[in-house]
């Protein structure tokens, strides 16, 4: 007998976005890393940013194509990379009802196989 699937949008999560992050590999022995890229990479298509040359932040990532970079962008994002895939996570508000009043909980509804973006926690169905 299998189980009815869940759905995570029945549950009172609002405000629902999306968001597309790339996935960057960047040393052998450390786990893949996800960053936004940067809002004058917005309109790339994704088949031209998987498995494309990055310099990436704690906050976003640049697509170099493997051109040479203006050393103010090398200051600014001084990892390098390659993105290993694109991605698309999906944000969400909860709305708790609690004794003192409301509470808004911002969740990440993410796959569940990828690492979590360190701002916001995993929904799970606990």
């Amino acid at each position: 007998m299998s189980t009815p699937l869940r759905n995570p949008f029945l549950r009172g999560f609002q405000d629902l976005s999306y968001e597309r992050v790339v996935q960057i590999s960047y040393a052998d022995d450390c786990p893949p890393c996800y960053r936004s890229l940067h809002p004058a990479l917005h309109d790339l298509p994704d088949d031209g940013i998987n498995f494309q040359p990055c310099l990436f932040d704690d906050n976003f990532a640049v697509i170099t194509d493997g051109e040479s970079v203006p050393e103010f962008v090398r200051m600014q994002c001084p990892a390098d990379g390659i993105v290993s895939q694109v991605l698309y996570q999906v944000t969400g508000v909860l709305r708790l009802l609690l004794l003192a009043g409301e509470a808004d909980i911002r969740l990440l509804i993410f796959d569940p196989d990828a690492t979590p973006l360190p701002e916001l926690p995993l929904f799970t169905e606990d």
